[in-house]
């Protein structure tokens, strides 16, 4: 009999020693895994600054200018002097095309780092509902002294659309679908990285379709650029 107790309580302290182990197991696969999402890098932008606003009502003077002044500190920079014209000529078109009872709203980034300047514009015609605006990006390349376009930026990190679609099917939420997607711009960030300006066409459940400008970074979508440029301007 004695030995029969014995036994079970053998076998008690056996089963209560692997139940410990299970668990102690448990609790560093938990810690392990913690520090693991703990350790994942995180995608940041310093971004653009805002340097310019307007707001313009249909019927106001046409005569209406954009002052950037990193595209006017050297006369001599054609690349420079080119974009600043650029600009104004858009500006002056947007306002050529505006309606009665609509107005145009223009904010202009600038970032300037050692080896590049990047300039980007959002354009957007009020009364709007629900879509983001336009956007549109001019991007120096001081190292050779020549403008960046969206082709040479994608080609820069070799990105393809696999690379969006999979960026955009992991951002966007349940009951949104992407419709189409263009790369419209980009700027080059603070670490010298292109920073993508996605325009996508985005169908959600209860909504008409809507155009949403997102930023792109490192395989990850940042969030909708006004949203980013807020956070950065604050």
């Amino acid at each position: 009999m004695k030995k029969i107790v014995l036994l079970m309580m053998s076998l008690l302290l056996v089963f209560s020693l692997a139940a410990c182990g299970d668990d102690n197991s448990q609790q560093t696969n938990n810690n392990n895994n913690n520090q693991q999402q703990e350790e994942q890098p995180t995608v940041e932008t310093a971004g653009l600054k805002l340097v310019g606003e307007l707001e313009i009502s249909a019927g106001q003077a046409e005569a209406v200018t954009l002052d950037i002044p990193e595209l006017k500190a050297d006369a001599e920079n054609t690349v420079l002097t080119g974009f600043d014209a650029d600009i104004q000529d858009k500006l002056a078109a947007w306002l050529s095309e505006l309606g009665e009872g609509e107005s145009l709203n223009v904010n202009a980034y600038v970032l300037d780092t050692e080896n590049y300047l990047s300039v980007v514009l959002t354009k957007a015609v009020v009364p709007n509902y629900g879509s983001d605006g336009e956007v549109y990006s001019y991007v120096y390349d001081k190292i050779v002294n020549n403008a960046m376009d969206v082709d040479y930026a994608k080609a820069w990190t070799t990105l393809e659309d696999d690379a969006v679609i999979e960026a955009l099917t992991a951002y966007l939420a349940a009951d949104q679908k992407w419709i189409s997607f263009d790369v419209e711009g980009f700027y080059v960030d603070t670490d010298e990285k292109p920073a993508y300006l996605l325009s996508t066409k985005v169908r959600q459940e209860g909504a008409e379709d809507w155009i949403y400008v997102y930023v792109l970074k490192d395989g990850q979508i940042m969030g909708n650029f006004s949203g980013v440029m807020e956070e950065n301007n604050k």
